[in-house]
């Protein structure tokens, strides 16, 4: 509201005129609270310069370099970034101008002399004939290092796996794909992009004929069930190999959208039980000759005793003064006697 003093027919009046400033009181109010939430978010946010010095800051800003805002805004972008110097700032600042938006990583310096990893956004923007880059650095640091964690985990799992003479597979069950995995070529003889074009229907029909249609109705009910496993040969450049399939089934809605797991080769350790299924049999056999064995001799030791009597009796018959007919007898019945059973 203004007014001021007129005169209005030779009398002093006062004039007095309304502005309606509604909508700018709203911009006001919007641009506060802009303002509030650019202080209280915990991103850094900072508008730089074409000479990579700061123009604005937020609070995070201030407290992840432990400036005060008054020093920053005298301060670069090279005084807390490693990544760039003041040429490597041109470089930047030509490419964003050209490009628009950039997102990258990089590096910051912080109040207590740690370097941590930060995912930046940038935008170049111009207002008022001026030009800025207006950044928003979020600190990835713990991301980055899960990252390093869950590499690690993958290979020292991916390792564990080919040790134990193992694939892995991840059946897309809509589109029939698998990816695989795990000790490709030493199982397989195949190598990893030979491998990966088996499909499905590759995959089904290298099992053993004798196998294939009992495996392929445990996978059709492994769809409705959360895992399932099953023990079938399977073809390779090197003939056929046994695996050991486990598989896990996840679902959505309700519905198998995926089959993951691994498929273990126990070639050697079934050919192991073979061996020892046939130690087996020749130690039972083995064992049955013995007791045979035992039985003859006991049986020639039950014969050889009562022999023994008739050997006697006959020698001494023969030493006596008997016919000649019953001497020629009892040669012949000394000499059966005298044989060996």
């Amino acid at each position: 509201m203004f007014n001021r003093e007129v005169l209005w027919g030779g009398e002093k009046q006062f004039q007095l005129i309304y502005q309606d400033i509604t909508e700018r009181k709203q911009a006001e109010e919007e641009l506060q609270l802009s303002q509030l939430t650019l202080e209280r978010i915990t991103d850094a946010i900072a508008w730089l310069n074409p000479d990579g010095q700061y123009i604005y800051v937020n609070d995070a800003t201030c407290h992840r370099f432990g400036v005060s805002r008054d020093k920053l805004l005298s301060m670069h972008v090279w005084d807390f970034n490693p990544d760039f110097s003041k040429e490597a700032w041109g470089e930047f600042w030509k490419e964003l101008k050209s490009r628009g938006s950039m997102t990258f990583e990089s590096r910051h310096s912080t109040k207590d002399g740690k370097i941590i990893t930060v995912e930046i956004n940038s935008n170049y923007l111009k207002f008022n004939g001026m030009e800025f880059s207006s950044a928003v650095a979020r600190d990835i640091t713990e991301r980055k290092q899960t990252e390093v964690a869950l590499r690690k985990s993958e290979k020292q799992a991916s390792a564990a796996i080919e040790a134990a003479r193992a694939l892995t597979f991840n059946y897309d069950i809509a589109t029939g794909k698998i990816e695989w995995g795990g000790a490709i070529e030493e199982i397989t003889g195949y190598t990893r992009e030979e491998f990966a074009e088996i499909d499905i229907e590759g995959w089904a029909n290298r099992i053993h004929p004798d196998d294939r249609d009992e495996v392929l109705s445990i996978l059709q009910e492994a769809m409705g069930k959360d895992r399932a496993t099953a023990e079938y040969r399977f073809k390779t450049k090197k003939g056929y190999v046994t695996l050991v399939s486990i598989s896990l089934t996840e679902k959505q809605d309700g519905k198998a959208v995926r089959l993951a797991g691994i498929l273990q080769d126990v070639t050697e350790l079934k050919q192991a039980e073979e061996r020892e299924k046939q130690l087996q049999r020749e130690l039972i056999l083995t064992s049955r000759l013995a007791s045979v064995g035992q039985m003859a001799a006991g049986i020639a030791h039950e014969i050889n005793n009562p022999l023994t009597g008739v050997v006697g009796f006959s020698d001494l018959l023969m030493k006596k003064d008997i016919p000649e007919d019953i001497r020629k007898d009892v040669e012949i019945i000394y000499d059966g006697a005298q044989r060996e059973p």
